[in-house]
C-alpha cells in the first residue's frame, strides 16, 4: 500500500478510539416501557401524603448509564420535571389537597426518543373548613363591613361565597360571590335591613368540581342598627306660589349619627349639596314647578324626602301676531302683542307693560306696531310683557315671529314652448312671471276650450299648458294667461300681442295641383312637356318634387320662395307615357301629394304620313295580274275594293 494513503486511515482510527474513550452516546438504544404509580392509592382524603412514581426501562449497547428527563403533567400541563440517570423519579404531594386532583401522566425523554406512560386519575376528597372574620360586629342599616374568608391549607384558585341569616331563622341568603387566586378573600358587604344577622362563608374549587363545596365556616353575629337620617324638608313661604315669588327650600337631618351629606335634586339635576342642613333660594319661574327631592347620605345609606312645589302663572307668555297673516310688499302690516290669561288676585292687567323688538333691538314701547311692508321691515320680531307692582318684577318674551313680506307677482309672459307653432297641430304654452313669491297660480284662457290652471310651488317649476292646434296663426291673439299669488289682489293678465310677435308660425302646404303644358292628351313625340306643380297655401319656402308612376326615385325637386314650380321633359318619346304626380312640403315637415295625371304620347305627324304611303304601296303590290277577258269588269272592281279594305257597299 502507498505509505501516503496510511496517514488519513490512521487519523480516522484515532478519532474513533478517542470518541469511545470520551464516553460518546451509544449508537443503539430503545425505551422499553414507562410506568406511573400513585401511592397510597388513586383516591385519598385531603391531607394525605401522596407519591407519584415514574419508572422507565431502556435497552442499549453500552455499559454507560443514560440521562433520563422525567416530566409529570396534570391535565396535560407540566407540574414537575426531573433529570436523572436513575430509572425512576418521584412527585410528592405533602400533603395532597383537593386542588391536586386530576389526570396525571409521565413522559420520559432519552436522548432523541420520548415515551409516555398511561394516565392515572388522582382524587383527593374533602375540603378544609374555612375561617370567617369581620371588621365590625355592629353596623347601621345600609352600612358596609369587611368580611374575610380563608382556607390557608388549600391550593389553587378558590371561589368564596358569603351568606347571611336572620337571627333564629333556618334559611340563609347569599350576599356575594368572590373569586380569589389565593386561599383568602375579602369582601365589602352591605346589610340594608335592620336587625340581628348571622354571617358565614364557604368555598369551592373550580378545577376540582368533584370535591364539591366546603363546609360552612364559623358563624359570626352582626347587629344592624336603624339609621335615623331621614331629612326634614320645608318649603317657604308655601308649596304653592306665584311666578316671581321668592321660594326657600330647607333640608335638615335631625341628630345625625355622624357626618351626613344632604342633597337637593329636581329631575335628576343636583341643585345644591351641603352637610347636615341645606338652604336653597330661588325666584319662582315658569319651569320651576315640580317634584323636589331632599336626600341624606351616610356612608352607603340613603334616605329621601319628597315635596311638590306648584308655581301658578301670574300671566301667560305673550303672543305676537301679524295682520294680515301673509303680508305683501307695500301693504300695511300690523303687529299685536297680547296675553291670553292672568291671575286677577295678584295682578292688575293695567300694570302689564308691553314692548316690541326687531332682531332683539327695541322697536317701540307698546303692544302694537304698524308699518308698510318693505324689504327693510323683514326680520325676527318678538314682544315682551312686564308686570310692575310686584315684589320682584316679572318679564316674559313671546316666541319669535319671522316677518318676510311677499313679493307681488309681476305681469306674466305667455310664450309657445320651443318658439315655433305649426298651424293645426297641438302645441304647448308656458306662462311665467319674472318676479313674485311662491306659490303662484297661473290660469290659461283660449278660444273654444276650457280654462286650465297650474300652481307653481317650488323654484324651477313651470306652468306649462298643453293645448290643441289652431286653424290660423292669428288665433294666438285669442290666448290669455292670468297670474296670481295674493287672494286679495286681482289676477294680472299677460300682454295680448307679445305671444304672436314672439312665435314663428308655420302653415303646412295645401294639397298641390299638377297641370301639364301642353295638355297630356295632345302631346306628340318630340314635343317638350312641362309639369307645373302649385299650392294654394303654405309658409315659404316650399319644396316641390316630381314623380313618375312606377318609379321610386323622384324625377326632380325644387325649393322655392314661391307657391309654384315647374319641371320640363324635353322631346318626349313614346316611353314617357304614363302617370305623373308631384309633392309639396315646407318647414312644417308635412308632405302633401297631388292627384296623378296620365300622359299619352301621340305619334309624330311625319310618321303618320310615311305609314300611309307605305300602306298604299303595300296594297298595290298585292293586286292579281289576270287578263281582263278572264273576269267581268264588275267583279274586277269589287275585288279591288276588297283588297283596299273596303266593302263594296261602302265604296264611294
Amino acid at each position: 500500500m502507498d505509505p501516503r494513503a496510511l496517514g488519513p486511515l490512521l487519523l480516522l482510527a484515532g478519532l474513533l478510539l478517542l470518541s469511545g474513550l470520551c464516553g460518546g452516546a451509544p449508537s443503539l438504544y430503545t425505551i422499553d416501557a414507562v410506568g406511573l404509580s400513585v401511592l397510597p392509592g388513586p383516591t385519598v382524603p385531603t391531607g394525605t401524603p401522596v407519591t407519584l412514581t415514574c419508572s422507565v426501562s431502556v435497552s442499549h449497547d453500552s455499559a454507560r448509564r443514560l440521562m433520563h428527563v422525567f416530566r409529570f403533567t396534570r391535565f396535560d400541563a407540566l407540574v414537575h420535571a426531573v433529570n436523572s440517570t436513575a430509572g425512576e423519579a418521584r412527585l410528592r404531594l405533602l400533603p395532597a389537597r383537593a386542588a391536586d386532583s386530576g389526570d396525571y401522566e409521565c413522559q420520559v425523554e432519552v436522548m432523541e426518543k420520548v415515551r409516555h406512560s398511561g394516565g392515572q386519575r388522582l382524587t383527593v376528597t374533602g375540603l378544609q373548613t374555612p375561617v370567617l372574620s369581620l371588621s365590625a360586629g355592629v353596623v347601621y342599616e345600609g352600612g358596609q363591613l369587611v368580611a374575610s374568608c380563608s382556607a390557608p391549607q388549600e391550593k389553587g384558585a378558590l371561589v368564596f361565597q358569603f351568606f347571611q341569616r336572620p337571627a333564629g331563622a333556618a334559611a340563609a341568603s347569599l350576599l356575594k360571590h368572590a373569586i380569589s387566586t389565593g386561599t383568602r378573600s375579602e369582601a365589602r358587604l352591605v346589610l340594608p335591613e335592620v336587625g340581628d344577622r348571622d354571617l358565614f362563608c364557604n368555598y369551592s374549587i373550580p378545577m376540582a368540581p368533584e370535591a364539591g363545596g366546603s363546609n360552612s365556616s364559623n358563624t359570626l353575629h352582626v347587629l344592624v342598627k336603624a339609621l335615623f337620617i331621614s331629612p326634614v324638608m320645608v318649603v317657604l313661604p308655601a308649596s304653592s306660589v306665584f311666578e316671581g315669588d321668592v321660594v326657600e327650600v330647607v333640608c335638615r337631618v335631625v341628630e345625625p349619627p355622624g357626618s351626613v351629606d344632604v342633597y337637593l335634586t329636581k329631575g335628576r339635576k343636583v341643585l345644591k349639596q351641603s352637610a347636615k342642613v341645606l338652604h336653597y333660594r330661588f325666584t319662582a319661574g315658569e319651569g320651576d314647578g315640580g317634584e323636589y327631592v331632599c336626600k341624606a347620605e351616610y356612608g352607603a345609606a340613603q334616605k329621601e324626602t319628597y315635596q311638590t312645589i306648584r308655581v301658578k302663572e301670574l300671566f301667560s307668555r305673550p303672543v305676537l301676531s301679524l295682520d294680515p297673516l301673509e303680508v305683501f310688499e307695500e301693504e300695511t302690516m300690523r303687529l299685536s302683542c297680547v296675553i291670553d290669561s292672568y291671575s286677577p288676585e295678584r295682578l292688575v292687567i293695567e300694570d302689564v307693560r308691553f314692548s316690541v323688538y326687531k332682531n332683539q333691538q327695541l322697536l317701540v314701547q307698546g303692544a302694537s306696531y304698524e308699518a308698510f311692508a318693505l324689504p327693510s321691515q323683514n326680520g325676527n320680531y318678538t314682544c315682551r310683557a312686564e308686570a310692575d307692582g310686584q315684589e320682584h318684577p316679572l318679564a316674559k318674551d313671546s316666541a319669535a315671529l319671522v316677518v318676510q313680506a311677499k313679493v307681488p307677482v309681476s305681469v306674466p309672459v305667455l310664450s309657445v314652448v320651443g318658439g315655433r307653432l305649426v298651424v293645426g297641430r297641438p302645441f304647448a304654452l308656458r306662462c311665467h312671471s319674472d318676479s313674485g313669491s311662491l306659490p303662484i297660480t297661473y290660469t290659461l284662457h283660449g278660444p273654444r276650450r276650457p280654462a286650465q290652471t297650474r300652481e307653481v310651488r317650488w323654484a324651477g317649476d313651470e306652468a306649462v299648458f298643453n293645448t290643441s292646434g289652431v286653424p290660423r296663426g292669428a288665433d294666438l291673439l285669442l290666448f290669455l294667461c292670468h297670474a296670481q299669488n295674493n287672494e286679495l289682489s286681482a289676477p294680472l293678465p299677460s300682454a295680448g300681442h307679445e305671444l304672436l310677435h314672439a312665435t314663428e308660425v308655420i302653415e303646412p302646404v295645401s294639397r298641390p295641383v299638377l297641370t301639364l303644358v301642353p295638355n297630356g292628351a295632345s302631346v306628340s313625340e318630340g314635343q317638350d312637356l312641362t309639369l307645373n306643380c302649385s299650392v294654394q297655401r303654405g309658409t315659404l319656402p316650399v319644396t316641390f318634387t316630381w314623380f313618375s308612376s312606377g318609379r321610386t326615385d323622384p324625377l326632380a325637386f325644387q325649393t322655392l320662395q314661391g307657391n309654384a314650380g315647374t319641371y320640363t321633359i324635353a322631346a318626349v318619346a313614346r316611353g314617357h307615357s304614363g302617370g305623373y304626380y308631384c309633392e309639396g312640403s315646407n318647414p312644417a315637415l308635412e308632405v302633401k301629394r297631388s292627384f296623378t295625371v296620365v300622359v299619352g304620347i301621340q305619334m309624330a305627324g311625319w310618321k303618320k304620313g310615311l305609314m300611309a304611303v307605305g300602306c298604299v304601296l303595300l296594297l298595290l303590290g298585292r293586286r292579281p295580274r289576270r287578263p281582263p277577258q278572264e273576269r267581268p269588269a264588275e267583279e274586277a272592281g269589287q275585288g279591288a275594293l276588297r283588297e283596299a279594305g273596303q266593302h263594296p257597299e261602302r265604296a264611294p
